[in-house]
């Protein structure tokens, strides 16, 4: 497993933007037979277990069972959101309606490699890279039925990782109604404002 900062602790909140968890090589799974790992802590999570308790932890997944319509990727980018991640750690989220119990995984821009299928799934394929909502951790199973969108070979994966923030800026315009033409102010040029500013203008010129 490759961390390019140091673990993540109790004493604060590392960075911002995408962070590599571990760069899987082409044709290396670290899955293998017996149902776990080659090395048990090879898997890793973060599981926050209260405001500024966030921890790494080590666990195991079953990658060898897989069901029919299952799937079992390693993740290669886990993004961390300034906004989210950082008010969930910092304990702003305890007062959102809905927000789950601690402890808790938090993440939600998760790109990475596909090692297994199961006999049903005919997409993604073994190889291809792909874009879930999974949490911030160094691999999982996941259903075919799930949010995995394949990236293009042009795409980063660094800027994959960032496709769920960015469409989030489109999904406030959706829900507000807007029409081509109509005055909308933009507050803040970060990666979710820049992406409605960005839709603005055509549309205003038409």
């Amino acid at each position: 497993m490759k961390i390019d900062r140091p673990p993540l602790d109790k004493g604060g909140l590392q960075g911002g933007g995408p962070r590599e968890l571990h760069k899987p090589r082409p044709n290396h799974s670290l899955c293998k037979e017996g149902n776990v790992f080659s090395r048990s802590h090879e898997l890793k999570q973060a599981i926050l277990y209260g405001a500024r308790d966030l921890r790494i932890e080590d666990s195991s997944l079953d990658c060898e069972n897989l069901q029919p319509d299952q799937i079992y990727a390693e993740t290669v980018v886990s993004a961390l959101s300034t906004g989210t991640d950082l008010g969930n750690y910092l304990g702003d989220s305890t007062y959102v309606p809905g927000a789950p119990d601690y402890p808790r995984r938090i993440g939600y821009s998760n790109v990475a490699v596909v090692r297994r299928v199961g006999a049903a799934v005919a997409h993604p394929k073994v190889g291809q890279r792909i874009f879930s909502t999974q949490p911030h951790l160094s691999a999982y199973v996941a259903r075919q039925s799930d949010i995995l969108v394949t990236v293009p070979e042009a795409v980063s994966s660094e800027q994959a990782s960032l496709a769920y923030l960015t469409h989030l800026g489109l999904a406030a315009l959706r829900q507000a109604n807007y029409l081509p033409g109509e005055n909308v102010a933009i507050v803040g040029l970060g990666s979710l404002a820049s992406v409605p500013q960005g839709w603005h203008e055509p549309w205003a010129r038409k």
